[in-house]
């Protein structure tokens, strides 16, 4: 007979709206069938307060949502509070997770207008430092980490250590190994076209800039500085050099070969495109910055780093790579490299840290 207190039933997911397209929404779709192959309900409320929003990334999974387009966040989270409030009473769960601020803000007004006695739980996918107010992650009882950057910061924030869960990110194996190319060594960026913000592809402009031997540079995805990057690169003569790929539902399969993918971002949260590259073999250049990738790039092994905005060792590791005195690992070396992040290795990680939260607030 199984035990009462470890058995979960029905989890409640509260979330932002999604774009259909992040590293968010493959961490759900990946983990929300193999939640629901183990018996256990779960469904998700969404908070909303654009008009446009992608759907199609939600087929299959059970969700309700609650939009507001008034100018005033006071009544948006009012209209929040009320419709969340509705449904957690009608589905009475045995937990709750929140994946923001917001999130946990509104779930906790919810749990006390209904006199209920669930745990909150927070779940961000992002680096807590430029969080709208963080603080109100402390409002959740309990909180996974998808890297150890952010429990990091939990514990900046005063969040006792036991009730932090550091459980990553699930990542499928890849289906094949991506080779090394003959000749013109192929690198690649995944992602978000933002020119010197947050994924600082000017950084990656620069650095290839003065590189001399040939190369091609892959630009996979879309973003609001598509064109001021681009015109970056008209300015620094390398465009010819540049292929741009735009946003792809299926980037790898752009790809029959690849020397390296490329990240220069001040800030992330997991990383996942550093693991998909080595579940296909693939190796890793890197910035070293909050909060994800040092947690999956291993040096020698599947990757190596760079501190963020240093482009002159971005260019150094790139040219090394060129000539070969930067000596690249075997394929299968680096796609072992991530065994952990494998969808069956990570649920299981998953649903102990979920028992083990439940476990802990029966005593409560």
């Amino acid at each position: 007979m199984k035990n009462k207190i470890n058995e979960l039933k029905k989890i409640v997911l509260v979330l932002p709206f999604l774009e259909g397209r992040g590293g968010m929404e493959t961490v759900m779709t990946t983990l929300i069938p193999m939640i629901s192959a183990d018996g256990i309900k779960i469904k998700l409320f969404m908070l909303g307060k654009e008009e446009q929003h992608h759907f199609e990334w939600l087929e299959g999974i059970e969700y309700q949502y609650s939009m507001c387009t008034h100018k005033s966040k006071k009544v948006r989270n009012l209209v929040y509070t009320l419709a969340l409030t509705r449904f957690l009473y009608t589905e009475k769960p045995d937990l709750v997770i929140c994946t923001n601020s917001l999130a946990c803000h509104i779930s906790s007004l919810a749990r006390k207008i209904t006199f209920s006695h669930y745990p909150l739980i927070s779940w961000s996918h992002g680096s807590l430092t430029d969080m709208n107010r963080k603080k109100d992650m402390l409002k959740a009882d309990f909180h996974l980490a998808i890297a150890s950057g952010i429990k990091d910061q939990l514990l900046e924030l005063g969040v006792d250590e036991s009730k932090i869960y550091v459980i990553f990110n699930p990542c499928k194996p890849g289906n094949r190994i991506i080779p090394r190319p003959k000749n013109i060594p192929k690198f690649a960026y995944f992602g978000r076209i933002l020119f010197g913000d947050e994924k600082r592809l000017k950084d990656i402009l620069d650095a290839f800039s003065t590189i001399e031997k040939e190369f091609e540079l892959h630009i996979v995805g879309d973003g609001k500085d598509m064109d001021i990057t681009r015109d970056y690169a008209n300015k620094l003569s390398i465009s010819s050099k540049i292929i741009w790929h735009g946003w792809q539902s299926n980037p790898w399969d752009q790809f029959d070969d690849l020397t390296a993918v490329i990240l220069a971002s001040t800030h992330e949260g997991f990383g996942m495109v550093l693991a998909e590259a080595a579940s296909y073999g693939v190796y890793s250049i890197s910035s070293n910055c909050p909060v994800g990738p040092a947690d999956i790039v291993q040096n020698n092994i599947n990757g190596i780093m760079f501190e963020p905005r240093d482009v002159n060792k971005l260019h150094e590791i790139i040219e090394k790579i060129m000539i070969a005195e930067i000596l690249l690992p075997q394929h299968i070396t680096i796609a072992n490299s991530i065994k952990k992040f494998h969808p069956l290795n990570y649920y299981k990680g998953f649903k102990n840290a979920l028992i083990s939260i439940k476990e802990k607030w029966s005593e409560y």
